[in-house]
């Protein structure tokens, strides 16, 4: 093979690793004496050319849940979940009203995705807060 299109190919492979994206994902797990929980989060990392300009682009999808550790019939007479999580870049919050029925399920969930978000680092905790009719419970979680 020339040199001269030998450098053709490396540059060629060059670009194409500058040009696609990677993935990473990130997972928390804790739990207390009562709940466990996972928080997951795939961060997708892209440099795309536009207009002869190489742009950086990051996007974000996490998933949130929460599961009771005992009998769904535990909850049975709950009439209000407030479930909350946070980290040094994000949070979220999911409220459920039991007025008419019980909880049909242990496990609670929440998720959604972000532009522009970066790489959770490892040192990082999700600190997590279930308020179940005023009573209180934390815990963390860390990355595996």
């Amino acid at each position: 093979m020339s040199r001269k299109l030998l450098r053709i190919v490396l540059i060629a492979l060059m670009l194409m690793v500058i040009l696609t994206g990677c993935s990473d994902v990130y997972i928390y797990k804790g739990e207390n004496e009562n709940w466990t929980g996972e928080y997951r989060v795939i961060v997708t990392e892209e440099y795309k050319k536009k207009d002869d300009v190489v742009r950086y682009e990051s996007n974000s999808e996490d998933a949130f849940n929460v599961t009771y550790k005992h009998k769904l019939s535990d909850l049975a007479s709950v009439k209000k979940i407030e479930i909350t999580y946070e980290t040094k870049k994000t949070s979220g919050k999911l409220t459920q009203e039991f007025t008419d029925t019980p909880p049909k399920d242990r496990t609670f969930s929440m998720g959604g995705g972000s532009s522009g978000a970066t790489l959770k680092k490892e040192d990082d905790t999700v600190k997590v807060t279930i308020n179940i009719d005023g009573k209180i419970e934390t815990f963390d979680l860390i990355l595996e």
